[in-house]
């Protein structure tokens, strides 16, 4: 918990002196970028919480990965943390730094779960059909789960809509278990 407050506000920081220089977008992509890096690559995030290395280390290592790919200002700014020795919350700093610019942008984030890949043409109908809902634009994310058997589950902003296939036969299953028949005493 107090690492997320912690993280939270090195990102808020961020975000403020991104939207000084006029440069949030650059920075969020920075930002996604690293979010996904350290989401895949178990030895980046390790070596960033290793309180074994130094951190001129650690940002010599984040340097040669990122230079001339991320904008200036990202570079300075790990640079500080490292120097904080903050490094360990890095990936935490760049979470809260993409949905604060998200919260700022009005962008919501979705999550569609389907048993097969989807394509094109039904990603976009989802998104259409969520912009108008939420009226805010989408970012889709898609995941295949075969153990759906059929239908989609979706998430937005911590609600869930269950139309799987698995769903409507547990449903089915308990208004079966209902006896209307039955005399009531």
């Amino acid at each position: 918990m107090r690492q997320i407050r912690l993280a939270s506000r090195y990102a808020t920081a961020l975000f403020e002196l991104t939207g000084e220089q006029q440069v949030r977008e650059e920075v969020f992509s920075d930002m996604q970028t690293l979010v996904r890096v350290c989401l895949s690559n178990k030895d980046f995030r390790l070596m960033l919480q290793s309180p074994v290395i130094r951190p001129d280390k650690k940002n010599k290592v984040f340097r040669a990965l990122f230079e001339g790919r991320f904008h200036n200002l990202t570079l300075q700014y790990v640079n500080i943390i490292m120097r904080k020795r903050r490094e360990m919350i890095l990936d935490e700093i760049a979470l809260q730094y993409v949905e604060l610019y998200r919260e700022w942008k009005g962008i919501k984030v979705a999550r569609i779960e389907t048993p097969v890949a989807i394509d094109e043409n039904q990603k976009n109908a989802f998104i259409s059909l969520l912009k108008k809902q939420f009226n805010a634009e989408i970012e889709l994310e898609t995941v295949v789960k075969p153990s759906l058997i059929g239908g989609f589950l979706l998430s937005v902003d911590g609600k869930k809509y269950d139309a799987t296939l698995l769903y409507k036969i547990k449903k089915l299953t308990k208004e079966f278990q209902v006896n209307i028949y039955k005399k009531k005493l």
